[in-house]
């Protein structure tokens, strides 16, 4: 029996329904299945399983990461799956060859073993914040969802000290009532208690106050304003009566997205990066924007975000060079169903054809069947249905690429560079051509009709490519870069947002500006239609994110 701690990323309650992403397990996990049922003397399937979760890897030898005492291991760099297979009160830790050849049960560990680590207290060093020294032994340091310059709030119920130094020790400056907003002036400081402090303004009174001590947090960011009801999708006829309606602050990273709820009635989720310190990725029910955000925390930092037709199963690209899958379903528990290792570098953008299945991911150099020099900057294309890598290696850009999107019928993938091009490749061969672009790509958006790239640059122009002539011309300048770009799902406007913090809203026909947003206080590094067209949230260097909107009713 092997015992290992888990902490709060292994989801032990969540049961599997039928059909819940039923191609998103590899095949081989019914080898893993297979062996189990022969053990138990039992048929045992996916739908039998108290929870299941999967990855994939590169073994350096056919141990496949759990060499057994007295064994020779043959020396090859070999392909393999792990299954965690919950099942009878215990989990199964199965690793499976991609070839079949190779079925190995890694260990079993009684649920009752599983230790969940309060925050703060004992377990891996490795995870401790990264902005946070190095952890005193049994000690890690917890998440923040704090950066200097936003406003938090302390968690309603009992006041926060105030103290004039970081640490419990620290003279009493007074406190902050329970609720109360206040101004974060600097921070963190990470005490040897695992405790995080920050320095605060609270109507004048200056000190520095914990935001997590005792395995709990303390303080949350402000509370953000509820939105309106009776929002009118935003459109060229009214887009001169868009005002900000709300505003969410955070740690964030430069990456936002919205998933649509698998009920047809619910509102949307937005999901926003955390930054480093931060990380994993915070998820907000609009229709409860006033709430906390639910946080997916990975274990590394997440880098960049798409969501395919399955839009509660959002892929995300990860600082390890992995790329995820995550159900964020409302009112599950948050569940990672997949782990490919895609790159060797952090992953720069990733991209979900419209019939849910294909992946295409980049960032570095892409982690490819054959290694050669020219996968520096490749992309690399996975088959959701064998869950495995595509032999096609689509490889010829020569710096960063920064974004990705199929179009309309996923023949064809678009990737947009900082080498000054975009490329578009054949999926079915990796060929490809490319249009010159005077500039460096900073974004990158898709005409509703299929027809047309609009292209963001440093130098602050904004490109038209026709994608069958593969001819680039001017649409707008810009006096500072171009940092982002959104078409509302009518078809009718783009949205950018550019290094000076403002929001620019355009009628794509006429070629004209329809409205200009301004409140950000840094460039504005992300933006995004809702999927209903009703909101823009944008996100800016100032750690905001603010939703835009037309107002046709009331408050709710």
């Amino acid at each position: 029996m092997f015992k290992r701690l888990r902490t709060l990323l292994l989801l032990l309650c969540f049961v599997v329904a039928a059909g819940v992403y039923a191609q998103g397990a590899p095949e081989r996990i019914n080898d893993a299945l297979a062996d189990l049922s022969t053990r138990l003397g039992i048929t045992i399937t996916l739908n039998d399983l108290q929870n299941w979760s999967w990855g994939q890897d590169n073994y350096p030898d056919t141990s496949l990461g759990c060499p057994q005492a007295g064994q020779v291991y043959a020396q090859v760099l070999t392909v393999a799956y792990q299954f965690d297979l919950t099942y009878g009160g215990n989990i199964y830790d199965y690793r499976v060859a991609a070839d079949g050849s190779l079925v190995l049960l890694c260990s079993i560990t009684a649920l009752a073993e599983v230790t969940e680590v309060p925050l703060g207290v004992g377990g891996d060093p490795s995870l401790s914040n990264p902005i946070c020294p190095a952890p005193p032994v049994g000690i890690i340091y917890p998440p923040t969802r704090f950066i200097f310059g936003i406003q938090g709030r302390v968690t309603p119920g009992l006041p926060n000290n105030v103290r004039t130094e970081p640490n419990v020790n620290g003279a009493l400056a007074g406190e902050i009532p329970g609720g109360a907003t206040f101004n974060i002036l600097a921070g963190p400081q990470c005490d040897e208690f695992g405790n995080l402090w920050w320095q605060v303004d609270f109507d004048g009174l200056v000190g520095w106050t914990a935001e997590f001590t005792n395995g709990q947090y303390l303080l949350e960011p402000a509370t953000a304003a509820l939105l309106p009801t009776g929002l009118e999708a935003i459109s060229v006829d009214n887009a001169d009566q868009i005002s900000e309606v709300s505003r969410l602050q955070g740690n964030f990273a430069p990456a936002l997205a919205w998933s649509k709820s698998a009920e047809a009635d619910a509102p949307p989720l937005l999901i926003a990066l955390g930054a480093r310190g931060s990380g994993g990725a915070w998820i907000y029910d609009t229709n409860a924007i006033s709430e906390s955000a639910r946080i997916v925390q990975p274990g590394t930092d997440l880098t960049t975000i798409a969501v395919g037709p399955e839009s509660t199963l959002p892929l995300f690209g990860s600082e390890n060079g992995g790329i995820r899958l995550w159900d964020i379903s409302a009112n599950t528990t948050l569940v990672e169903r997949a782990f490919l290792q895609s790159q060797a570098d952090p992953v720069s953008a990733v991209a979900f054809s419209s019939d849910g299945t294909t992946l295409a991911a980049t960032g570095g150099r892409a982690v490819l069947q054959q290694d050669v020099p020219e996968n520096q900057f490749a992309i690399s294309l996975w088959d959701v249905a064998t869950v495995s890598q595509k032999p096609v290696a689509l490889r010829g850009h020569t710096a960063e690429v920064i974004s990705l999107m199929f179009n309309t019928d996923n023949t064809m993938l678009y990737s947009g560079s900082q080498d000054a091009t975009v490329r578009f490749w054949n999926v079915a061969d990796g060929s490809s051509t490319s249009t010159q672009l005077p500039a460096a790509v900073n974004a990158m958006a898709l005409t509703s009709d299929g027809t047309t790239l609009i292209i963001g640059l440093v130098d602050g122009s904004i490109q038209t490519v026709d994608i069958a002539a593969s001819i680039a011309s001017p649409f707008a300048q810009n006096g500072t870069p171009i940092t982002s770009v959104s078409i509302s799902p009518d078809g009718t406007l783009l949205a950018f947002g550019d290094g000076g913090g403002i929001v620019h809203v355009w009628d794509i026909a006429e070629r004209t500006e329809l409205m200009v947003l301004q409140g950000h206080t840094g460039l504005v590094e992300n933006l995004s239609f809702s999927p209903d067209g009703t909101l823009i949230a944008s996100l800016g260097e100032d750690n905001t994110i603010r939703l835009w909107a037309v107002v046709g009713g009331s408050v709710g």
